[in-house]
């Protein structure tokens, strides 16, 4: 898959008007459809055929999961020929909850450390842990796109060159 489920967040902190900081986790799904259930199969020839693909997808909206659109999506997949929509919806969307819930939980721990210490202090620590591992993050966290400052969470699969917010697992 692009990104492999990986679904990030931005934290906000008080008067700031940007993000100041990103949440992501990283979900596996066993099957999001595509022409044979699991992972993609060694005689494939595009990404299409693994199943479903999101590209800048609003997980939650206004603090409401999309499980509608998250379902089409899943399933969209099935109106390509020889292909399947995911055969596993039931696991599939706790997983994506799961996903959300731990971004809030991170969202609030960030957001008590900025309490304890202060957004300088924290920002600062950020910084030396940067540099001291050279910035080992996902590269696509390292340089998010305008579409991260839209102030709703996104989710990003592994892949795009843009690096624009994805889903996909």
């Amino acid at each position: 898959p692009l990104r492999s489920g990986r679904c990030s967040f931005q934290v906000f902190w008080e008067k700031e008007p940007r993000a100041i900081f990103f949440v992501a986790s990283r979900g596996h799904h066993a099957d999001i459809g595509g022409i044979t259930p699991g992972s993609m199969p060694p005689h494939s020839h595009s990404l299409q055929e693994e199943g479903a693909i999101f590209i800048s997808f609003k997980l939650v909206q206004e603090g409401v999961f999309q499980e509608e659109a998250v379902t089409a999506a899943l399933l969209a997949p099935g109106q390509l020929p020889g292909s399947s929509g995911t055969r596993n919806l039931p696991d599939n969307l706790p997983d994506l909850r799961a996903q959300v819930a731990a971004n809030q939980r991170g969202i609030q721990l960030v957001n008590e450390l900025i309490g304890q210490y202060g957004l300088g202090v924290v920002q600062a620590y950020m910084g030396h842990i940067q540099v001291r591992k050279g910035l080992q993050l996902d590269p696509g966290l390292a340089s998010p796109s305008e579409a991260f400052r839209e102030g709703l969470p996104h989710c990003m699969a592994r892949g795009e060159p843009s690096w624009r917010p994805h889903f996909n697992s």
